[in-house]
């Protein structure tokens, strides 16, 4: 894997990672049930998820009986993370919808059923270049559930932004429904960069991708989650400024 997308991909692990540790943390403390679902969404869809799965293809790859294990977690994980987040969004967004809960349930069983067909068609035995049908699956349904969860997100900020124009919604929480949408949006096109990987002859034809969907997921979740006091000041000073404009124009009109 060139380095690159490495570093890419890392940056991305490595907040997801924070962010999943302090929200388990928080969420353990709170009883917050959204909390420990975007929790367990970023963890299983990112480090505790994709990095077993990596170092468990390099073993079968070797022929170690070890690395069926390691993919087994990984994947695991990932049907987990997958899971969360839909959950998370019908939970957060669509709490009364009976749609929305039976998608979501639907969802969770997909996940979960794709890892077992896995396990029941390869026993985890896969391998780059060697992949089950549940692979393919589970890649389809985590774009679902995480394109899913960026819709929701981006439609609540557009209704937030209109309550903001009135002073009616806190200019920070506001531009976190943005780039939570963003994030995850991304976080969805690496699914889909990760699954026409799998369809192709070249498994490293679209990993250049990676590098920058990677860094572009990192920047946005970790200013959503861990925003430093001046990109809070920027955001609250903008939408102060922009509430004087329209005062303004109302005046004049």
């Amino acid at each position: 894997m060139p380095f690159h997308v490495i570093v890419g991909m890392g940056a991305f692990f490595a907040v997801s990672l924070v962010i999943g540790v302090r929200l388990v943390v928080l969420g353990v403390r709170t009883g917050g049930r959204p909390e420990l679902l975007v929790a367990a969404g970023l963890l299983g869809i990112g480090p505790l998820g994709y990095t077993p799965a990596v170092i468990g293809t390099a073993l079968v790859a070797q022929g170690r009986p070890s690395g069926a294990v390691w993919v087994a977690v990984g994947a695991a994980m990932m049907a987990l993370g997958g899971a969360s987040a839909a959950v998370f969004t019908c939970t957060v967004f669509r709490s009364g919808s009976f749609f929305a809960r039976t998608a979501a349930a639907l969802l969770t069983a997909s996940f979960f059923g794709a890892w077992l067909a896995t396990g029941l068609e390869t026993g985890f035995h896969v391998s780059t270049g060697h992949y089950a049908t549940g692979s393919y699956v589970s890649m389809m349904l985590r774009v679902l559930a995480l394109a899913w969860s960026s819709a929701e997100s981006l439609a609540y900020w557009t209704l937030m932004r209109r309550r903001l124009a009135l002073g009616l919604a806190d200019p920070v929480i506001t531009n976190r429904f943005w780039l939570w949408g963003v994030g995850i949006g991304f976080a969805a096109g690496a699914n889909v960069i990760g699954l026409l990987t799998l369809l192709s002859a070249d498994p490293f034809r679209y990993y250049n991708w990676m590098s920058g969907i990677g860094m572009v997921c990192a920047v946005t979740l970790g200013l959503a989650f861990l925003p430093p006091a001046r990109y809070r000041s920027w955001i609250e000073r903008r939408a102060l400024a922009q509430r004087s404009d329209e005062g303004r124009a109302a005046a004049t009109r």
